[in-house]
């Protein structure tokens, strides 16, 4: 809160291994206050004190993961379906999407690397 108003909120996930960042948002005006840094901070923090293993960001390669000392995991995905079209253009799609992931994430990997 600023003022009086919400400026931004977190959703956290908790189980009794892991503490998992899942969903965020901040008022755009405010991102001189760096909200996101902050309350990713804390949440690793609280995790940390509750003895929590591990924090997991989620999925993608975004920046600011790597900033707090996060490391690339593959983690598998599923999709079941069955031979009508629909399930065809989501496996074809997915398939696709998957090989798109796996090179952006590559490049991203090789430019922190350099």
């Amino acid at each position: 809160r600023m003022a009086g108003r919400v400026v931004g909120s977190y959703v956290n996930l908790l189980d009794r291994r892991g503490h998992y960042l899942y969903l965020g948002g901040y008022e755009p005006e405010e991102r001189s206050l760096g909200l996101g840094m902050v309350v990713v901070g804390s949440a690793i923090r609280a995790g940390i004190e509750a003895g929590r293993a591990f924090v997991d960001f989620g999925r993608g390669g975004e920046e600011y993961k790597y900033w707090y000392g996060a490391v690339d995991t593959h983690v598998d995905s599923y999709i079941v379906g069955h031979a009508g079209t629909r399930s065809s253009l989501v496996l074809t799609s997915g398939r696709a999407w998957s090989a798109a992931r796996r090179r952006a994430g590559a490049a991203a990997h090789a430019r922190r690397a350099s």
